[in-house]
């Protein structure tokens, strides 16, 4: 039977495309998902009161305390990483150090993956077909790819429609005039993995044409200049 980290490690080692459609299928399986993220998060020593509401609720059923952060927050951070690089942790106050683990917590899940959608969104609705999109197209599904992969948690409250007024406001900043829906074009994300592989497939595709030196569709034809 295959698992879900046997599905991430295909994903991983996938190229871009195919590493975007296995994900997608597990995307299907949002039961298979949840059931894995409870037994992680229990096997780990997090109480079950979290463990089936992460990452829809973040917060631990503790008492939660401001932490100190004196004159300079950025110098507070760093004397605090000193202290615990040099085995000083006793010296530290805990509060800090729930407040840092809190925020990597959410950098290396959900907010990582809502900002690569939000990326991804607005190079896919972009008009322009030229070879820079192209790779950054796919350097950019890349890290959606990553961040599912290493987190898989955090598709559980994956909302691309949530994402989409971000990529749509960025798009009519530069643009006024383009025809931007307000509706997502790829509500779901087996339709944006869709999308997205189908993009940077095509892009390969136009790469091969004009080394070929065969012709491409009129939307290319400036690809490699």
């Amino acid at each position: 039977m295959t698992t879900l980290p046997d599905l991430i490690h295909q994903a991983n080692e996938a190229c871009t495309a195919d590493g975007l459609r296995v994900l997608a299928n597990i995307l299907d399986h949002a039961d298979v998902i949840s059931r894995w993220t409870i037994e992680e998060a229990q096997r780990l020593g997090l109480p079950a009161a979290f463990a089936g509401h992460w990452p829809q609720k973040a917060e631990l059923p503790v008492e939660y305390k401001v932490p100190r952060y004196g004159a300079d927050a950025s110098l507070i951070w760093k004397a605090l990483e000193w202290k615990v690089r040099t085995g000083r942790i006793d010296a530290c106050d805990p509060n800090l150090i729930a407040e840092a683990l809190e925020g990597e917590a959410a950098d290396d899940g959900p907010r990582w993956l809502d900002r690569a959608l939000a990326d991804l969104l607005f190079l896919l609705a972009w008009p322009a077909r030229t070879y820079a999109l192209h790779r950054e197209i796919d350097f950019t599904a890349q890290r959606v790819v990553d961040a599912i992969t290493s987190s898989p948690s955090c598709v559980l409250d994956l909302n691309i429609d949530a994402v989409w007024p971000a990529a749509r406001h960025r798009l009519l900043m530069l643009d006024p005039l383009l025809d931007v829906p307000e509706e997502c074009p790829w509500p779901t994300f087996v339709e944006l993995a869709e999308a997205t592989a189908a993009r940077i497939e095509k892009g390969q595709e136009m790469e091969r044409r004009i080394v070929r030196k065969e012709p491409v569709p009129p939307e290319y034809e400036r690809f490699m200049r």
